[in-house]
């Protein structure tokens, strides 16, 4: 009888630590990618975004945010080794398809996120083509209107096919802030690339992001990569409620008129 209990209690001993190990694991993760690199710390949004994109899975969320923290320093290394230049882009938006190719943007939508009270795109396809001050409205709400313990992460996201079929170099997204701006709204727009459309949103590739902040119709630089992808996306993003509660806020309101890529020769 002694052997039994005594087997039984170092079986829940075994579980325990299991568990405790589990949760270490995550938090060890989640602690090394905010303190990776002194200079390319990563915002704390981002890193509730890989969270939530890797649904628990340890392996999954490394993965994710290492290649945040890699295209983060990319990025910081391009502005740096241009002295600020690739903040604007030099590219002529007049031709779309040189060759060899100088310029590609989103020659199409293939799908965008559903629509819902707390997240949502509209007129998605002004985003095709090169910028015409003519623009699309992504927008994701606060929980403090829509909190309960069934909602998801607020999304606006659309995805589609890039101009010749590649999109490379220094991206660019030319926007400005939405209605909704005045008290608390951050505004972040982040990119994503695949050589797939059908490809799981996870698996898309992080290119970058940027904080709209312009009233007026402003061109941000988001991010580099020296791959050439077929497809492009967009997404605005406010975390869910839980199984943490997210302070402060994210809220975006945006007005995107275009996304483009300027090759890099």
């Amino acid at each position: 009888m002694g052997n039994t209990l005594q087997k039984k209690w170092k079986l829940c001993l075994v579980v325990v630590f299991t568990v405790i190990m589990l949760i270490s694991s995550l938090e060890t993760i989640r602690v090394n990618a905010t303190i990776n690199d002194k200079d390319y710390v990563l915002p704390d949004f981002l890193i509730r975004l890989s969270e939530y994109i890797s649904k628990g899975n340890a392996t999954e969320l490394e993965r994710i945010q290492n290649q945040m923290i890699t295209q983060e320093k990319i990025k910081q290394d391009r502005i740096e080794s241009t002295n600020g230049a690739v903040l604007h882009s030099s590219a002529s938006k007049n031709t779309l398809l040189d060759w060899p190719p100088v310029y590609s943007c989103l020659s199409t939508i293939e799908y965008t996120s559903p629509d819902t009270s707390y997240g949502y795109i509209e007129y998605e396809d002004e985003m095709i083509g090169s910028y015409d001050d003519s623009f699309a409205h992504l927008h994701t709400d606060d929980w403090n209107y829509h909190y309960d313990e069934t909602a998801e992460g607020g999304e606006a996201f659309a995805g589609g096919y890039t101009y010749g079929g590649w999109a490379s170099g220094d991206f660019y997204v030319q926007a400005k802030r939405g209605s909704h701006w005045q008290s608390g709204w951050q505004n972040y727009v982040i990119l994503y690339t695949s050589d797939y459309i059908d490809t799981p949103f996870g698996s898309w590739n992080y290119i970058g992001y940027a904080q709209v902040t312009a009233s007026s119709s402003t061109e941000y630089y988001v991010g580099t990569s020296y791959i050439q992808w077929n497809c492009l996306s967009v997404m605005c993003w406010t975390p869910p409620p839980y199984p943490n509660y997210y302070s402060p806020l994210i809220r975006n309101c945006v007005l995107v008129d275009s996304i483009s890529a300027e090759n890099i020769y």
